[in-house]
């Protein structure tokens, strides 16, 4: 069984530990990442949603919503960046990221859309958006380089739904 099917059958009282561990797995995958060395400073692979992907097929849309508002939340109050614009366009594309990833995932679409396919919606979604507040905030005419801003999240998306995909099948195999 893997670990999104085991979570899926527990109640929501059983639910709970597993929530926080993912919402703690997400903050800390969030603050490693800031201290990895980046080639560019927006260059992340995105580590934390591989606990968003669990999240998502996991439980229901308002518990999705919130992990993304209190990993951001708390990742960037860990960093010093809260009410900042990083803050604000990190949340607004964690959350519409999120929100996207949910609605394909658990609707009709979601016949078309393996969890790698999730992933890179959901990288793809959350560049865009945030090159949008980006725009906004710093008339920074960051579409210049969104092309291959875009290709960088298909990568990383297909990455991160590799490792979901893996941990997730896994789950049983190291938990016994």
């Amino acid at each position: 069984m893997s670990l999104i099917d085991k979570i899926k059958t527990l109640t929501p009282k059983q639910k709970l530990p597993y929530y926080a561990f993912l919402i703690g797995f997400g903050i800390a995958a969030n603050l490693l990442e800031n201290i990895i060395p980046k080639p560019l400073p927006f260059l992340r692979i995105g580590i934390a949603k591989i606990a968003l992907l669990i999240v998502i097929y996991s439980f229901d849309i308002k518990y999705v919503l919130l992990f993304s508002i209190l990993r951001v939340s708390i990742s960037t109050l860990i960093t010093g960046t809260l009410f900042t614009p990083i803050f604000i366009w990190s949340l607004s594309g964690s959350i519409g990221s999120a929100f996207i990833m949910f609605a394909i995932a658990h609707t009709y679409f979601k016949k078309y859309f393996s969890i790698y396919g999730i992933s890179i919606i959901g990288a793809t979604t959350n560049n865009i958006i945030q090159w949008f507040f980006i725009t906004i905030f710093f008339n920074f005419y960051y579409y210049t380089i969104l092309p291959f801003v875009l290709l960088i999240s298909i990568a990383s998306g297909g990455i991160v739904g590799y490792i979901t995909n893996y941990i997730s099948k896994s789950y049983d195999k190291y938990m016994k």
